[in-house]
């Protein structure tokens, strides 16, 4: 069973469709949900960053983030802060109300956008926001690798005992 899902996976992950649909799956699972919300932050961040230091304004710069994240509940949230954004309020404003980033690093950006730092605030966002995500697909490795372990020890003793039972009998009977 575990074979035919991880083939699966492999067959979704060839298409952008299938990519999607993945994202969708590993979004709603419990064990993948926190890394796959942290990796989504953290394109944005990098996007809003890479955009920001580019020159372009910070409402140009949301819309075009919003395309390069496909997180569903993020995504939702950043066309929030964009709405937000068009009334009036600042980027810092709308992702700290909208609470796209953490309250802590939502209070960086705020500070950053206040004292005209806001690129430099925004790199070290990604660059903390990326080393999250990465402990955070650690942990998630370091929970599903013992339950692989503990599969395949399984499968090759019954793999073995399927094979010595009835050589025992065989024996059994010849001896």
């Amino acid at each position: 069973m575990l074979a035919v899902l991880v083939a699966a996976g492999a067959v979704l992950g060839r298409t952008a469709a299938g990519r999607a649909r993945l994202s969708h799956v590993f979004q709603r699972l419990p064990l993948t949900a926190a890394a796959s919300r942290k990796l989504a932050v953290a394109r944005l961040a990098g996007a809003l960053d890479i955009f920001i230091a580019s020159g372009l304004d910070a409402d140009t710069a949301m819309e075009a983030a919003e395309g390069m994240v496909d997180h569903t509940g993020l995504h939702a949230a950043i066309t929030a802060a964009r709405g937000q954004m068009a009334q009036g309020s600042g980027l810092a404003t709308a992702v700290h109300d909208q609470k796209l980033f953490e309250p802590l690093y939502a209070r960086m950006l705020l500070s950053g956008e206040r004292s005209g730092k806001t690129e430099q605030v925004l790199a070290r966002l990604t660059s903390l926001f990326t080393q999250d995500a990465d402990d955070e697909l650690d942990r998630v490795v370091d929970m599903v690798e013992p339950a692989i372990s503990a599969f395949l020890t399984v499968a090759v003793g019954i793999t073995l005992l399927s094979v010595m039972l009835p050589l025992i009998g065989i024996l059994g009977t010849v001896g």
